[in-house]
This record gives C-alpha cells, structure tokens and sequence, in this order.
C-alpha cells in the first residue's frame, strides 16, 4: 500500500539517510537533481535510551528500504 504511494516519488531519490535531529530521527532524502529534504520523521522521549533505541532501529530499516527501492527502481528505468 505504502509503495504505490512511494512509486512515483522514488524515483527522484539517491539516497536516503537518517539523522537525529534533538529528540527525533529524520530520514533525509538525496535527490537525483540535487539537494536535499526530510521525508520521515520519528520522534522519541526525551531521556528515553529504550525509545530511542527502537525510533532509530525503525527509521534505519524505513531509510534502508527506501534506498533499495530507489536503486532497483532506477535500475528497471535505465533497462526500459
């Protein structure tokens, strides 16, 4: 579900990566023309090491899946 919302937009993307940001970890988005935004974020308690642990594993495993999905989607672009 999620993908079909993502498709069109993935495409554009050459990398995605995480970055905290005071409480929160942020996905930011390398775009293939240049430049750079945040596209996810995900928000942790303050002094919290147990949330914070489990926000970064989620936004790692989000940024991990959205780099892949780029790579294969420009991949079956460039062999079309």
């Amino acid at each position: 579900m999620a993908y079909k919302r993502w498709k069109p937009f993935l495409q554009y993307i050459n990398e995605a990566r995480v970055v905290r940001d005071r409480n929160t970890f942020c996905i930011i988005a390398e775009f293939t023309q240049g430049g750079s935004n945040i596209i996810a974020r995900f928000p942790f308690a303050e002094n919290n090491k147990e949330e914070e642990k489990i926000a970064f594993k989620i936004a790692q495993a989000y940024a991990d899946k959205i780099h892949e999905l780029a790579r294969y989607i420009e991949e079956a672009v460039d062999n079309t």
